[in-house]
C-alpha cells in the first residue's frame, strides 16, 4: 500500500508541479516551448459547435515533425465523416520489443464556450496575477501539453525507454452526441493505442496498483510550477 501511495504521489507531483532542481535545470528556453504549445492548443477551438480538433492535432504533430519524429510513427487520423474530430497517433519506440507500451491518453475537444459568458475571450490563453485563464486550460489542453512537450524532450536529449510510449489524443470526449474519439480507436485502430497501461486525465487506482504491483517506476520528466484556474 505504501509503494502505491509513494507511486501515486510521483505521478502527480513530476507531472503538475515538479522539483525546483528539476526546475532550475530546464531553463526559461524549455519552460518558454512548454508554454508555447500549451497557449497553441487553448487558442485552437475544439469545441463541436465551431471548432476543429483535426486542426489541433496536426499542428501538435508538426511539433513532434520538427524534432525528429518521422512520418512512421505520426499520423493524424479522421474518422469518415467526421473531419473536424480527428486526433493524432504517436509513438516514441522503446528499446525492449517484448515490452508492452504505456499509453498517454488525452482529449483535444473542450466544453462549448460562448463568448458573452466569459470576461474574456475564452480562446486567447491570458496569465494574470498567477492564473491562466481560457477554455481547456485545466481540461485537459494543460495535461496535453504535458504529453507533447515530454515526447519533444525526450525525442531531443535521445531518450529510449524500455517500453515503447505510445500517444493518443483525441476528439469527443466533452460533448453528447459527438464521435468518441476513445472509442473509435478501440474499434478501428486496436494495435495503435494496444498497451501495458495508459495514463489519462482520469480512471481511478487499478493500473497504478497493477504498476506497483508489477514493480514498475516511472518519472515523468517535465518539470514546471503553474496554478490554473479555467475561467
Amino acid at each position: 500500500m505504501k509503494r502505491i501511495r509513494y507511486l501515486t504521489a510521483l505521478v502527480v507531483m513530476s507531472m503538475l508541479i515538479g522539483s525546483k532542481q528539476g526546475y532550475a535545470q530546464s531553463g526559461d528556453k524549455e519552460l518558454q516551448r512548454f508554454r508555447e504549445i500549451y497557449k497553441e492548443l487553448v487558442e485552437t477551438n475544439t469545441t463541436l459547435s465551431a471548432g476543429d480538433c483535426t486542426l489541433a492535432a496536426k499542428r501538435m504533430a508538426v511539433r513532434l515533425k520538427t524534432v525528429g519524429y518521422p512520418d512512421a510513427d505520426l499520423r493524424v487520423f479522421i474518422p469518415d465523416g467526421h473531419p473536424k474530430e480527428g486526433g493524432l497517433l504517436a509513438v516514441l519506440h522503446g528499446s525492449d520489443p517484448k515490452a508492452k507500451a504505456v499509453l498517454l491518453l488525452g482529449h483535444l475537444d473542450v466544453v462549448e464556450a460562448k463568448r458573452e459568458d466569459w470576461t474574456r475571450d475564452p480562446f486567447t490563453m491570458i496569465e494574470e496575477n498567477g492564473y491562466f485563464y481560457g477554455r481547456g486550460t485545466i481540461d485537459m489542453k494543460a495535461h496535453v501539453a504535458v504529453w507533447i512537450d515530454n515526447l519533444i524532450r525526450f525525442r531531443k536529449e535521445g531518450f529510449k525507454p524500455k517500453r515503447s510510449i505510445k500517444l493518443a489524443l483525441t476528439c469527443g470526449e466533452e460533448a453528447n452526441g459527438a464521435l468518441n474519439g476513445a472509442g473509435w480507436l478501440a474499434t478501428h485502430e486496436r494495435e495503435a493505442i494496444d498497451a501495458e497501461f495508459a495514463l489519462n486525465e482520469g480512471g481511478g487506482a487499478y493500473w497504478i496498483r497493477k504498476a506497483a504491483e508489477s514493480g514498475l517506476e516511472f518519472w515523468l520528466r517535465k518539470k514546471y510550477h503553474r496554478t490554473l484556474c479555467s475561467r
